[in-house]
């Protein structure tokens, strides 16, 4: 009983032992549970791979990508073809090369190599950008369609299952303002 009466004259009673501060602190305390209702925020989640996996369109896309990639391949082949021709010749006839023509043989497979890598490395980048600019419309689609979804059902967030990434999220729970102001920043 007398932890009781402690908490009770500690927490809930001022010093001055008025009840109106106790009033006011029960009225508090009641309006907490109400406030976390008031917002309570709606997560949702969403596996994104298995949706594109069952549209047409992505399909179509990624036969698109394969076919550019193809291409960058075969010529990278016929670049790596060149290259192990003049390798092979200059192995076969390089004892009979004077000096000059033995640097100017070797300079030009050296170029030919940094040529293919060159190209290598510009051709996994094109292809990256062209896959981005073959998926972009399909993402797009899928991201109005989750948002259009997570407002009509009041979600507040929306994740990716697959990615673990947010999808969507409503201006209701972007804190970015409060952090900048927590900071200092403008």
């Amino acid at each position: 009983m007398t932890t009781i009466r402690k908490f009770f004259n500690d927490v809930l009673i001022t010093p001055t032992g008025s009840y109106t501060a106790f009033l006011v602190k029960c009225f508090i305390f009641t309006l907490f549970p109400v406030s976390n209702l008031l917002f309570a925020q709606k997560v949702a989640v969403v596996h994104v791979d298995s949706i594109l996996l069952q549209m047409p369109s992505v399909q179509a896309a990624q036969k698109s990508a394969q076919d550019y990639l193809s291409q960058l391949e075969n010529e990278v082949g016929k670049m790596q073809e060149e290259y192990n021709r003049k390798a092979e010749e200059f192995i076969k006839d390089s004892a009979s090369y004077s000096p000059l023509i033995k640097d100017t043989k070797l300079k030009e497979l050296n170029d030919l190599r940094q040529r293919i890598s060159d190209f290598q490395v510009k051709a996994q980048q094109d292809y990256r950008n062209k896959q981005s600019e073959l998926f972009k419309p399909v993402m797009d689609t899928v991201q109005k369609a989750i948002k259009k979804v997570a407002v009509a059902k009041g979600y507040s967030v929306v994740l990716d299952r697959s990615q673990g990434i947010v999808l969507y999220s409503s201006d209701a729970v972007d804190i970015y303002r409060d952090v900048i102001k927590e900071l200092g920043l403008k």
